[in-house]
C-alpha cells in the first residue's frame, strides 16, 4: 500500500536523498500509525497503519484533519493543544481515548502530536502525529482491574482488610476495610513507619509483634499469622488476626514485597473471654459446693465418676450403673435375701415423634418420661436410661407384702399409665406408650447380663402382642425371639431390595359387572420361607419403622406398571396412621406421581377409621390436600373403628369400603347382615359410593347388589395378581369387547 501525500517539497521526508528514502521506507512499514500534518491540523501524509486504524484507504486521510478524526467531545481540547503547539507553549501532546473508525466501530488508541521545525524560513513546521492501537492493553488492564475489584470485594465482604508492603520503597497500601476497622478515612494519609504502628499496638503485645515483623521482613518466615491488640482512632482496643506472605523477592533472596490481610476478631475474643468467665464462674460455684464436704481433688474425681455413670440428657444412671446395681441385687438374692424384679421399658411410637417433630421433640419426650419414672420408684429401687428410648428399673421386693411378680405387675401398670399420658411440646401434644418386659431374680438368671437378656425378650414379646402392655420372661421366648430376629432381618432386606411387590385385586362395578380398578396389596415371596402372609410381615415392617419406605416403594412401582393400562382403570393404596401424621405426605405422593407421570385422578388412597381419628387435625389437613391434588380418598374397613357421622361430613370421603368381616358373615350373623344394609342405606343418603370387600360367593354378591351396593371386590371375582396377570385380564376383556362388537346388531 502506498501512503498518500500532498505536495510539500520542502519537507525532508519527501526528498530523494538516501536518508529520506530510508525514512519513507521505515514509515511505510511501521506498525505504529504515523502521519504528518500542517500546523492547522490538515494531514499531508499518512502511512498505511495510520489509515488502516481509522478505517480509511489510500488517498482518503489527506482530506481529513486532526480535529476531524478525534471524537466530537475532544475537538475543543485538540484545537487548544494545536494552538499551544503553534505558539511554542508546549513541545508535544499525548492523549489516550476511544477513537472512532470510519465505519462506526471504535478502538482504544494513544495519539502523540509534536511540532517539527526545520532550519530556514522556507521550511514551514510540520506536525508529526503517531497513533498506536492499545486495545489489547486496555482490555488486559480492565480484566486486571475487574479481578482486583472482585478479590477486594470478596475479602472485604468477609471482613478482611488488605495491606501491601514494598520493602524496598517502604510504600504501604491499605484497603478500605483495613482503614475502616481502625477509624482511618478512605483517602487519609497513614504513617506506615514501624514505630508509629507499634505505638498503636497494646504494650503487652508490642515486643512479640516487633520480633515477628523482624523475622517476616528478613525472610525467616515463609508465612505468618498472629493475633494482637491495636488501639483505634476513637481509643478502643480491637483484636486483629494478621496474616502475611512474601510474594516478590530481591536478587539476594530477601523479600521485596509482602501482601497480607487483617481480620477484626474482637467479637470472637470477647466471646472467648465471656465463655472463659462463665466457665470460671461455673467452676467457682461448683468448687464452693464441693468444698463444703471434700477438698477440690476429691470433688473433681467424684464429678468425673458421676459424668461417666449418668446419662447426659436425662440425668438418670446409665447402663453401666444399672448393671452394677443389678449384680448387687443378684448377690443379695443368692444369699437368701428377698428377690428382685427387673423391668425393661421400651417406648412405643417414639420413632414417629423423632421423624415428624424432630430430635428436639424426642429429647423432650425422653426427659419427661425419665421424670415420670423417677416419680414412680422408691428410694430402694433403681431407674436408669439404658440407651435410645429404653429404660430399666430394678425393683426391690424385700419390703413387698406380696410375691415379686405381683409387685412387678403393679409397678408395670403404673408405668404404662404414666408414660401414656400426653406430653406438651411447642403448643402440640405428643403421645408415646410403653411396652415392658419383666424378669425375676434369681429365678430367671444368675447374673446381670442374663437377667437383662431375659427382660429384653419379654419386652419384645409385649411389643409383638399389641404394645402398651407387659410380659414376664418365659423359657420358650428365647427360641421365638431368635426366629423373630431372623424374620426382622429378612424383612429389612426385603424392603431395601424391593422384594415385597405390589399385587392387584380387581374392583368391580356390580351393576355392569365391569372392571373399574385395582387395590394394591403387598406380597412377599421369600426364597426359603415361600409366600409370607401379609399379616405376618406387615406388623414387622411397622415395628421396624419401615412402613413409609415400603408404602412409597409399592406406590412408585404400581404407578409405573399401571401407567399404560386403560385410562379409566384406577389403583388404590392403603396408608397407615403414621402417614397421615406426616405433613409432607402430599408432597411425597405428588413427587412419585410426577416422577412416574401417573395422573392423580387415577389414584385412590384408602384410610382406616382408626387412622383418621388417631390425629384428627393432621388427618383432615392431609386428606384435603390430597383431594385438592385430584387424588380420591376412601374410608376403608368402615364399621370396625371409632368414626362417626360428623367425621364423614368433615372429611368428605369419595367412597366408603365395608369391612370384609361383615360381608363374609352376612349369611350366618343376622346382626352383621343388618349392619351391612344400614351402612349401604347410610352411604346412599350421604351420596357416597360403597365398596363391599371380601365377596367370596354368589349369595354374598346377591345380598350386596340387593342392598344397593355399587362396587365389590373379593375372591369371587379374582384374587390379587401380579402386573402380568392384570395385563392378561385386560387383554381378555378387550378381546371379549371386540367379539361383542362383531356380533350382528352390535352398535
Amino acid at each position: 500500500m502506498q501512503a498518500e501525500e500532498k505536495s510539500h517539497p520542502t519537507a525532508p521526508w519527501l526528498g530523494s536523498s538516501d536518508g529520506s528514502v530510508l525514512l519513507r521506507h521505515v514509515m511505510e512499514h511501521a506498525a505504529v500509525g504515523i502521519a504528518f500534518a500542517e500546523p492547522d491540523g490538515r494531514f499531508v501524509h499518512a502511512n498505511p497503519a495510520f489509515c488502516g486504524m481509522l478505517g480509511h484507504g489510500p488517498g482518503e486521510c489527506t482530506a481529513l484533519t486532526i480535529g476531524g478524526v478525534v471524537p466530537h467531545d475532544a475537538r475543543g481540547e485538540v484545537a487548544e493543544q494545536l494552538r499551544r503547539l503553534a505558539l511554542g507553549e508546549i513541545e508535544g501532546w499525548c492523549t489516550e481515548r476511544l477513537w472512532p473508525r470510519r465505519h462506526g466501530d471504535a478502538f482504544w488508541g494513544r495519539m502523540s502530536v509534536s511540532m517539527v521545525r526545520y532550519d530556514g524560513k522556507d521550511h514551514p513546521p510540520d506536525l508529526v502525529v503517531q497513533l498506536e492501537d492499545i486495545d489489547r492493553q486496555k482490555l488486559a488492564e480492565a480484566a486486571s482491574a475487574r479481578n482486583e475489584t472482585r478479590m477486594n470485594y470478596a475479602l472485604e465482604s468477609a471482613g478482611q482488610g488488605v495491606w501491601d508492603y514494598d520493602l524496598n520503597t517502604r510504600e504501604m497500601f491499605y484497603s478500605r476495610m483495613w482503614r475502616l476497622m481502625r477509624g482511618f478515612g478512605p483517602e487519609e494519609a497513614v504513617d506506615s513507619a514501624l514505630d508509629v504502628w507499634l505505638a498503636r499496638v497494646h504494650p503487652d503485645d508490642r515486643e512479640r509483634i516487633r520480633d515477628i515483623v523482624r523475622r517476616q521482613d528478613s525472610g525467616e518466615l515463609d508465612y505468618n499469622a498472629f493475633e494482637y491488640r491495636e488501639r483505634t482512632r476513637d481509643g478502643r482496643w480491637i483484636w486483629i488476626l494478621s496474616r502475611g506472605k512474601p510474594v516478590e523477592w530481591n536478587p539476594d533472596g530477601s523479600p521485596a514485597r509482602i501482601i497480607g490481610t487483617d481480620t477484626d476478631i474482637t467479637r470472637l475474643k470477647e466471646e472467648e473471654a465471656r465463655h472463659a468467665r462463665e466457665a470460671g464462674e461455673t467452676f467457682r460455684r461448683n468448687l464452693e459446693k464441693l468444698q463444703q464436704a471434700h477438698d477440690a481433688a476429691e470433688a473433681a474425681q467424684r464429678l468425673a465418676s458421676s459424668l461417666a455413670r449418668h446419662d447426659a440428657l436425662t440425668g438418670l444412671p446409665n447402663r453401666r450403673v444399672f448393671s452394677e446395681v443389678l449384680d448387687k441385687a443378684i448377690a443379695r438374692a443368692g444369699r437368701g435375701a428377698n428377690p428382685h424384679a427387673v423391668l425393661i421399658i421400651d417406648l412405643d411410637r417414639f420413632k414417629p415423634v423423632n421423624d415428624i417433630h424432630g430430635h428436639a421433640a424426642g429429647d423432650v419426650v425422653l426427659c419427661e418420661v425419665a421424670n415420670r419414672l423417677k416419680g414412680l420408684v422408691r428410694g430402694s429401687d433403681s431407674v436408669a436410661r439404658l440407651g435410645g428410648d429404653e429404660f430399666g428399673i430394678v425393683l426391690d421386693c424385700s419390703t413387698a407384702t406380696k410375691a415379686p411378680g405381683e409387685a412387678a405387675i403393679r409397678l408395670a401398670e403404673r408405668v404404662i399409665e404414666a408414660v401414656g399420658r400426653p406430653i406438651a411440646y411447642g403448643g402440640r401434644t405428643l403421645g408415646v406408650g410403653a411396652s415392658i418386659g419383666i424378669a425375676i431374680c434369681p429365678t430367671d438368671g444368675g447374673d446381670a447380663d442374663t437377667m437383662l437378656h431375659a427382660a429384653d425378650m419379654a419386652m419384645y414379646r409385649a411389643k409383638q402382642e399389641g404394645r402398651g402392655t407387659y410380659r414376664f420372661f418365659q423359657r420358650s421366648m428365647e427360641a421365638e425371639l431368635r426366629a423373630q430376629a431372623a424374620l426382622e432381618d429378612d424383612v429389612r432386606r426385603a424392603v431395601a431390595n424391593g422384594e415385597i411387590e405390589p399385587h392387584y385385586q380387581p374392583l368391580i362395578r356390580l351393576s355392569e359387572n365391569s372392571l373399574t380398578g385395582f387395590e394394591i396389596l403387598a406380597r412377599w415371596k421369600h426364597p426359603t420361607r415361600g409366600d409370607v402372609p401379609p399379616d405376618v410381615f406387615i406388623p414387622v415392617v411397622e415395628r421396624l419403622g419401615l412402613i413409609a419406605d415400603l408404602t412409597y416403594a409399592l406406590l412408585r412401582r404400581a404407578c409405573r406398571e399401571a401407567k399404560d393400562w386403560p385410562p379409566e382403570i384406577t389403583i388404590a393404596l392403603n396408608v397407615s396412621p403414621f402417614h397421615l401424621d406426616d405433613p409432607l405426605l402430599p408432597v411425597k405422593f405428588l413427587s412419585i406421581l410426577s416422577e412416574t407421570e401417573f395422573p392423580p385422578r387415577r389414584l385412590e388412597i384408602e384410610v382406616t377409621e382408626n387412622a383418621v381419628t388417631h390425629n384428627l387435625e393432621a388427618a383432615q389437613q392431609a386428606v384435603k390436600t390430597l383431594q385438592d391434588l385430584g387424588i380420591k380418598i376412601s374410608l376403608d374397613d368402615f364399621g370396625t373403628g371409632y368414626s362417626n357421622l360428623s367425621h364423614l361430613r368433615q372429611f368428605r370421603f369419595d367412597k366408603i369400603k365395608i369391612d370384609r368381616s361383615f360381608v363374609q358373615s352376612m349369611e350366618t350373623d343376622a346382626g352383621n347382615a343388618t349392619l351391612v344394609h344400614s351402612i349401604l342405606d347410610l352411604a346412599k343418603n350421604l351420596g357416597l359410593p360403597t365398596v363391599a370387600e371380601g365377596i367370596e360367593h354368589i349369595e354374598a354378591l346377591r345380598r350386596i347388589v340387593a342392598g344397593g351396593g355399587e362396587f365389590g371386590q373379593g375372591f369371587y371375582f379374582a384374587k390379587a395378581m401380579p402386573a402380568e396377570g392384570v395385563e392378561a385380564m385386560l387383554r381378555t376383556i378387550a378381546a371379549e369387547h371386540d367379539e361383542l362388537n362383531k356380533r350382528p346388531g352390535a352398535a
